[in-house]
């Protein structure tokens, strides 16, 4: 009776021993994302377990990358260090890499950092439906920095193997070797070396289980490139219209200092300027010279409206102003306003006209580049008039006549004309369009005009670099549809 108690209190050490003295200390305390390229995305749902790490992430291009950020807390008296040599690295598309060769000490929190790398091309036949998903486990070794040799750990397997075991052995002690007190020692101290034997058997590692999706899906500015050669720019949907994206070409791509531009095909709204300008105060003459002046803000305020709220534009401005600094001049104080006023020209009569000088902008070359490149493309008109038959240009004009002969009055006037530019749909400028008008002649007569007009928008969108193409081909019938990495 007292050997089968015996051969109990052993089999209830071996259990003991095995999964409490062996349990794993060391456990994973947190992870965060350190770092990744623009076109990589990690997912919401990644978790950590013990030493188990479980982690989604989303590439798009070669050369993407993500860092993660591991704290391992080790209460443990061992200090341990990483097996760089224990990764296996045998993806062809994907590598892992420990950034840092950090030990984790013992009685404190260590911090490692692990990089997931996409760095080969996958195979087009490896898409299906445009999409690749690789699931994935890799093991990093943790050994004793101390000794060097592999710490201990509990394997439920060869728990129960050697469990198994174990009542092997009972049984056959019951069945031959109670009646040999040699033999049922020697037995009794062959079970006792098994749990020991075990435990030094077992590694102790870092595990990472990955889902890694990758989608075909090219850079916006790598496709949405002019043919010079052949001056045709691509279709691409973009802004937003009515909750709808309106159809667009490239004005400037990236090879352009501007970089990636697109504007709308045609007119997507209509803006106010001059006496019924509804952004400026005052009335008549008044109202018309502050629209005047506040022009080129005005229709970038109302192009921007129009920019999509998912960040694959970054900006929008009017067709016409200049494209890398969009409200030049309206925003200028002081001199460096005053000094852009106009104040030219030598006239017969300066007892009214002397009264503007130096109150309302000069003509300026705000268009000049958009025009020029308007014109290369082919695309200063437009065929869809319904919404409008002319459309502004954010740059202003003055244009002064001399001695001009009117008809009506039988004598010369000198006159002064305040507009801001405009293109009709087949790309030429819209005469009589002046905003302000102010004449004068002999025998103290004068004219002073103001108009109201209301021309078509074309936004110009600036397009985020990160944007990807979903699809489409840059036809008209096939225009680009763009999206953001972390909208794909």
């Amino acid at each position: 009776m007292r050997k089968l108690l015996f051969i109990f209190s052993i089999l209830l050490f071996f259990v003991f021993f095995t999964n409490v003295y062996a349990k794993e200390k060391l456990s994973i305390q947190s992870v965060s994302l350190d770092s990744k390229s623009d076109t990589a995305f990690v997912g919401e749902d990644d978790s950590f377990d013990d030493l188990t790490l479980n982690l989604s992430l989303r590439f798009t291009n070669v050369n993407d990358f993500v860092r993660y950020k591991v704290v391992i807390n080790n209460p443990t008296e061992d200090s341990y260090k990483i097996d760089n040599n224990s990764l296996n690295n045998s993806n062809k598309y994907f590598v892992y890499e420990i950034v840092n060769d950090e030990i984790i000490k013992k009685n404190s929190k260590s911090t490692i950092y692990i990089d997931i790398k996409y760095k080969n091309e996958i195979n087009e036949n490896d898409f299906k439906n445009g999409i690749f998903e690789d699931n994935n486990s890799i093991f990093i070794d943790l050994t004793n920095n101390i000794k060097n040799n592999n710490p201990k750990t509990s394997n439920v397997l060869l728990s129960l193997f050697s469990l198994l075991l174990i009542i092997i052995c009972i049984s056959v002690i019951i069945i031959k070797s109670f009646k040999n007190k040699k033999i049922f020692l020697i037995v009794v101290i062959c079970l006792s070396i098994i749990p020991i034997s075990i435990y030094a058997l077992e590694k102790l590692k870092i595990t990472i289980n990955t889902n890694i999706v990758v989608k075909n899906l090219p850079l916006a500015k790598d496709k949405l490139i002019i043919d010079n050669e052949n001056n045709y720019s691509p279709y691409v949907l973009c802004g937003l219209v009515n909750g709808e994206s309106t159809l667009c070409r490239v004005l400037y791509d990236v090879n352009s200092p501007y970089g990636l531009q697109v504007i709308t095909v045609n007119p997507i709204a209509t803006v106010k300027l001059g006496s019924n300008d509804p952004e400026v105060s005052g009335t008549g003459i008044t109202k018309a010279q502050n629209s005047y002046m506040r022009a080129i803000t005005t229709l970038n305020e109302e192009a921007l409206k129009y920019k999509d709220n998912n960040g694959i534009a970054t900006d929008a401005r009017c067709v016409g102003s200049n494209p890398l600094d969009k409200n030049y001049p309206d925003y200028l104080t002081g001199t460096e306003r005053s000094n852009l006023y106009w104040n030219t020209g030598s006239y017969h009569y300066e007892w009214w006209l002397s009264s503007y000088r130096n109150k309302f902008f000069n003509s300026d070359t705000n268009s000049q580049t958009d025009e020029n490149q308007l014109r290369l493309l082919g695309i200063a008109g437009f065929d869809d008039t319904s919404i409008s038959s002319n459309y502004w240009l954010a740059s202003r004009a003055t244009n002064g006549v001399i001695a001009a002969t009117s008809a009506s009055y039988g004598h010369i006037w000198d006159t002064i004309r305040f507009s801001v530019r405009n293109l009709n749909n087949f790309g030429n400028y819209v005469s009589g369009s002046s905003i302000l008008f102010m004449r004068e002649g002999k025998d103290n007569t004068y004219d002073e005009k103001y108009n109201a007009i209301e021309f078509g928008l074309r936004p110009v969108f600036i397009i985020n670099n990160k944007a990807l193409i979903s699809k489409g081909d840059g036809t008209i019938n096939n225009p680009y549809v763009l999206v953001l990495p972390d909208n794909n």
